[in-house]
């Protein structure tokens, strides 16, 4: 029923209670009555009434708007956050990502620090072989240029505890440049004679020896003269592997803070 109606609004007005209650016990009346029927007091009542119920319609309407408004700021912030957590899970994702990336990086960097450190290694080592190499026959140079022992005892010219003494040590000489050993035996025989008591044998043993000596101070100045480029070229090597890992300590450290970093 329409005055049924009107009575649930009207029941929501908040004028004083006794006017509400005059609207009501009226309402009946009123808007029971067809217009054309109705007296003059009547059709004051339902203009009262409309007039009372545009109110309160233009309230619960002003309610709806404000509910309205609320509902599309909510939904306005809403969205406004959820933009902001995407905002956030991408920052994240990106910073995970960026902090993946960068333990990738220090991790290879960490690598090829580890395989310079192999390299100079290595290069030191062979350096170290070379230039001990270099050095012995160096060494061994020297003692078989020193042939003033062989000249006196093949010429004669000391006998006895002194030639004696000089044989000792071209013994080990011979010893040193693979003098035959079957020619070994023979050799203190054959050179602590006096030249004049010398046979073809001994002769040729002393020969040999002075050929095994001059051959060998052949080799060794060709060797020393090889091996000169060679040890260059080791220093230089461990120098180049020096600096490469030098060059990737520096890239290891800007790595790592780069990486640490990414973590705060």
């Amino acid at each position: 029923m329409v005055w049924w109606r009107g009575l649930n609004l009207l029941s929501q007005r908040t004028d004083p209670l006794s006017v509400r209650q005059m609207l009501i016990a009226m309402l009946p009346e009123g808007l029971c009555v067809p217009a054309d029927q109705r007296h003059a007091y009547q059709t004051t009542h339902v203009k009262m009434v409309s007039e009372t119920l545009q109110k309160v319609i233009c309230k619960l309407e002003e309610k709806l708007a404000a509910a309205s408004a609320e509902v599309s700021r909510i939904e306005g912030s809403k969205e406004e956050l959820q933009h902001k957590v995407s905002a956030a899970e991408e920052a994240t994702a990106g910073a995970a990502e960026r902090e993946r990336s960068c333990k990738v990086r220090l991790a290879d960097v960490t690598r090829t620090v580890i395989s310079c450190k192999e390299e100079l290694s290595s290069a030191e080592t062979a350096q170290r072989e070379k230039a001990s190499a270099r050095e012995n026959a160096l060494q061994e140079k020297a003692q078989v240029e020193h042939l003033e022992r062989f000249r006196l005892l093949c010429a004669g010219e000391v006998q006895g505890e002194e030639a004696q003494a000089h044989y000792v040590k071209l013994e080990t000489l011979a010893k040193q440049i693979g003098f035959e050993a079957s020619l070994l035996t023979a050799l203190p025989t054959s050179i602590l004679k006096e030249p004049a008591s010398r046979g073809s044998f001994d002769a040729m043993v002393v020969a040999q020896l002075g050929e095994g000596l001059t051959k060998r101070l052949s080799t060794l100045q060709e060797h020393l003269q090889a091996s000169e480029p060679e040890a260059t070229a080791a220093e230089q090597a461990v120098e180049t592997a020096k600096k490469e890992l030098q060059a990737a300590r520096e890239q290891q450290q800007v790595e790592a803070e780069k990486y640490e970093a990414a973590q705060d």
